[in-house]
C-alpha cells in the first residue's frame, strides 16, 4: 500500500492536504481512518498468508503537513492491526524530501546516505517486532551495511539506482560495484530542482520500457523537453489538491 510522497493515502493523513469536517478528517484520529479501513479491507481479502506492507512518510517536509508525531501514531495503529512491514520514506512532490533535493532536509541529512533513518530508530525503539524497510538516499555497499548492521531497519529500499542501473543489485552481490553511478541533477532553484530529479528517472524508466538501455550522461534539459512532450505543461504544476 502506498501511503506516502503526497498520493491518496498520504492525503488523507495530511492536516494541510485532507480539510475534510466529516468522519474522514478533522483530527488526526479521522485522517487515519482511511488508512485502516483501507489496511483492514486487504487484509481481509488476501487473508493472513499474504505479507500486507505499507510506505509511509515520516513526515511531509511541509509547514503544517503530515509530522513525525502523527506518523508514529499511524505507525502504532497499523502494528495493531497486524502490519506485516512499514517501509518508510518521506516528502511530496512538492517538497521532494525523497529526492534529497528539498531544502528542509539537513544538510547532514542529504550528506549521509539514509535520509529517514532517525525515524526509522524512533519506530524500532517502539515497536521492535515490527519489520522496517528504508528508501531514500542509499548508494553505497557500505551505507547500506551500516544500516543495516545498526539494527534500526531490516531491508534496505532501492529507488532512483534501478532506474539508471537496473542491475545494480545483481552487481552489488556478485562484487562488481560497490557504489551507484546515481548523482544529483541541481540548477539551486528549488522547483527546477524538483523538476529536473522528476524527468530525470522518469525518462529513464520510459526508456527501459520501451526496450533500451538507460542514458545516465543525456543532458538533463533533453529529458525535461521529453517530459513535457509526453506529458504536457499541466503536469508542471502537480499540485497537492485539498481532499
Amino acid at each position: 500500500m502506498h501511503g506516502a510522497h503526497g498520493y491518496l493515502f498520504s492525503q488523507f493523513l495530511s492536516p494541510l492536504a485532507n480539510q475534510r469536517t466529516d468522519a474522514w478528517g478533522g483530527t488526526p484520529q479521522k485522517r487515519r481512518r482511511f488508512v485502516l479501513d483501507l489496511f483492514r479491507a486487504v487484509r481481509a481479502a488476501v487473508g493472513t498468508s499474504t505479507p500486507v506492507a505499507i510506505k509511509l512518510n515520516s513526515a511531509d517536509f511541509q509547514r503544517g503537513g503530515f509530522g513525525e508525531e502523527e506518523s508514529l501514531e499511524v505507525v502504532r495503529a497499523l502494528a495493531a492491526e497486524g502490519l506485516d512491514l512499514l517501509e518508510i520514506s518521506g516528502g511530496t512532490y512538492t517538497s521532494a524530501a525523497m529526492l534529497g533535493v528539498d531544502p528542509s532536509l539537513k544538510e547532514s541529512t542529504r550528506r549521509r546516505e539514509a535520509y529517514f533513518l532517525a525515524y526509522a530508530e524512533r519506530v524500532r525503539a517502539e515497536l521492535p517486532e515490527l519489520p522496517l524497510m528504508l528508501t531514500g538516499g542509499f548508494r553505497t555497499v557500505e551505507g547500506m551495511v551500516d544500516a543495516i548492521a545498526s539494527a534500526a531497519v531490516d531491508i534496505v529500499g532501492l529507488g532512483r539506482p534501478l532506474a539508471v542501473q537496473p542491475d545494480f543489485p545483481a552487481d552489488l552481490l556478485a562484487g562488481r560495484a560497490d557504489e551507484s553511478v546515481v548523482s544529483p541533477r541541481r540548477s539551486g532553484i528549488r522547483v527546477l530542482d524538483n523538476l529536473t530529479e522528476l524527468t530525470y528517472y522518469s525518462v529513464q524508466m520510459w526508456r527501459m520500457a520501451a526496450g533500451k538501455e538507460p542514458a545516465p550522461d543525456r543532458h538533463a534539459a533533453i529529458n525535461v523537453g521529453q517530459y513535457l512532450l509526453n506529458n504536457g505543461l499541466e503536469s508542471l504544476r502537480m499540485p497537492q489538491r485539498s481532499l
